[in-house]
C-alpha cells in the first residue's frame, strides 16, 4: 500500500513531491477557471506562460512595477510545474 500523507499519495502534489514550485499572480474570474498573468501583464489561461517567481515578494515587485493591484480575485500562491513549464520562454 502507498504512503498516505493528508490524504494523498506520496508525489501527488503533496510537501514531499520533487516538482519544483514557483510563485504565480492568479486570478479567478467567475465564469472560468484559474488565469494567471503573464509576464507582459497581461491575463492568460495557461499555466506554461505564466509569469513565475523563486519568492513571494518577487511576484509582489512585479505586481508593483506593473501597477497590478492584488486585491480580491487576484492573489500570490506557489504551485508546482514541471519542468517542461519552466523551459517555455516568456512571451516576447
Amino acid at each position: 500500500m502507498p504512503l498516505q500523507f493528508k490524504g494523498s499519495k506520496v508525489g501527488e502534489g503533496n510537501i514531499l513531491s520533487t516538482r519544483p514550485k514557483r510563485f504565480v499572480i492568479t486570478m479567478r474570474p467567475r465564469q472560468s477557471g484559474t488565469c494567471y498573468i503573464a509576464i507582459d501583464g497581461t491575463p492568460t489561461t495557461s499555466r506554461s506562460w505564466a509569469a513565475k517567481f523563486h519568492s513571494a515578494a518577487g511576484a509582489q515587485y512585479f505586481s508593483r512595477l506593473l501597477n497590478i493591484t492584488l486585491i480580491d480575485p487576484l492573489d500570490i500562491r506557489q504551485e508546482e510545474f514541471t519542468e517542461f513549464e519552466l523551459q517555455i520562454p516568456p512571451l516576447p
